[in-house]
């Protein structure tokens, strides 16, 4: 018997909203377990990019808040498996598979070199807000393959213990990349790390046409509880770096 989680949305974001110019739509995947690493999580996820920030979160989420927006911010009523209680964390709501389902969204501002990570954790949201954008160090390197049309190039880079594996392209004005990767001379269309347990790969890549369309926060942030970077008591990380 599924229970139902009301969202009350509003649109708060690090700095004042910009429309959307682009939208890219990533298959992200995460081995949850190594030892089977032929079951990881999956999920489809949104990069908005406007010519300073960007948002990127789950797919179903952002459609869940453009509900909202649509029905004259009536509120939106989100299906969820009952919670499932997980040994030394906070509730965390399951998909009908049985496993634990991850809400994350992550706002970047390029002005101010902040960004703001918040989460839906079972039933209660959570906010880091304001943490600095990685200065990620990147390795260009000479390989080159296309992706979704667009000419991409092959780059290195480290960022919390992790290698990642990415390609880029240049023929769109945004330096910034999925989750928290950015800081190359273009759009990270595919990321990869070396140990093959965290992928981002897009499978989209939009235009925007609608003006209203913003680059604005999708979780309400008046309603968050927050939390510092380091919080050991509380998991608010999409992946676990």
């Amino acid at each position: 018997m599924f229970k139902y989680l009301l969202f009350l949305f509003c649109s708060l974001s690090l700095s004042a909203q910009e429309p959307v110019g682009y939208t890219a739509v990533y298959d992200f995947s995460h081995v949850h377990d190594v030892n089977h690493p032929e079951k990881p999580y999956r999920s489809e996820m949104m990069l908005s990019l406007g010519k300073s920030s960007s948002r990127f979160c789950p797919v179903t989420d952002y459609q869940s808040y453009k509900r909202f927006k649509d029905r004259d911010k009536q509120p939106v009523v989100v299906s969820a498996a009952p919670p499932k209680v997980v040994m030394g964390r906070p509730l965390l709501l399951t998909g009908k598979s049985g496993e634990t389902e991850y809400h994350e969204q992550i706002m970047k501002d390029f002005t101010t070199k902040k960004l703001d990570k918040a989460a839906m954790i079972g039933i209660k949201f959570f906010l880091v807000s304001a943490a600095p954008v990685p200065g990620i160090k990147w390795e260009i390197k000479k390989e080159q393959k296309v992706l979704l049309g667009y000419k991409c190039q092959y780059a290195v880079g480290h960022w919390a213990g992790r290698e990642y594996r990415v390609w880029f392209t240049t023929e769109l004005p945004f330096q910034d990349g999925p989750w928290v990767l950015n800081g190359l001379p273009g759009l990270i269309l595919e990321a990869v790390d070396s140990k093959n347990e965290v992928s981002f790969k897009a499978t989209s890549l939009t235009k925007n046409t609608h003006a209203e369309e913003l680059v604005e926060s999708v979780y309400p942030y008046d309603k968050c509880i927050e939390i510092k970077e380091k919080d050991p008591s509380t998991v608010v990380h999409l992946v676990n770096v």
